[in-house]
């Protein structure tokens, strides 16, 4: 008997409910109907939970998943892309099964290039309270705990100083290896390495594809 959508579900049962998936009825689930639309439990059809094949729309396999489950799947995806070459990387030429001799992590030093350099370090000391730590002809650090520096550096015609903004520097344990790595990648170097292990170690700039600037510190022994 073909399905009337006009009659009441309970004289003709659900549709979904009575509904076979992969050839095995849904037991019990239209009987059931007619005993809660006979209590007056029955809501609209459109409004009550779907049960097909013993599943329901709100068991947890129906779920939306997290945003950091899919964040997950969507890095591994990518990761299994870029190895099986079918993802560019842009700007830095990975070679396939290589990786960097070291690598870039979180930033110790924070720069800030300005145009005046006293009222920043005033802004800077006084206003935002960090704790004043070294001060040279054009520049100024402070302390931010744990080696980690913020520096004042006022404009210069330099290219890492050519302009006001905020730019960060990489923490790196091997300097050579991994500034020799990143130039080998295409990264454009705009400074030679600079500093020494025994004044807090050494530094150097690079440009990013969009013009940004940014730096590897060598990380400071401590």
């Amino acid at each position: 008997m073909g399905f009337d959508p006009v009659a009441s579900p309970c004289s003709k049962g659900h549709p979904f409910r009575d509904a076979k998936v992969d050839g095995s009825p849904s037991e019990g689930t239209a009987a059931q109907d007619r005993r809660e639309c006979a209590a007056g439990s029955v809501r609209p059809m459109m409004d009550r939970e779907e049960r097909v094949g013993g599943f329901s729309s709100s068991s947890p396999r129906l779920r939306a998943p997290s945003p950091d489950l899919v964040g997950r799947a969507l890095k591994i995806e990518t990761l299994s892309l870029w190895r099986s070459g079918d993802v560019s990387t842009g700007h830095l030429s990975l070679p396939i099964g290589e990786t960097m001799p070291g690598r870039l992590e979180w930033p110790c030093w924070i720069g800030v290039v300005t145009e005046n350099l006293a009222e920043q370090r005033r802004f800077y000391r006084e206003v935002l309270g960090f704790a004043e730590l070294k001060v040279g002809a054009n520049w100024v650090q402070f302390d931010l705990g744990h080696g980690n520096l913020l520096e004042l550096l006022q404009r210069s015609d330099d290219p890492q100083y050519d302009r006001v903004r905020y730019q960060v520097g990489y923490a790196v344990d091997d300097m050579e290896s991994i500034r020799s790595d990143l130039i080998a990648r295409g990264v454009q170097p705009i400074s030679e390495m600079e500093g020494s292990r025994e004044d807090g170690g050494r530094w150097c700039y690079f440009r990013d594809p969009e013009g940004n600037i940014f730096e590897i510190k060598e990380r400071q022994p401590g």
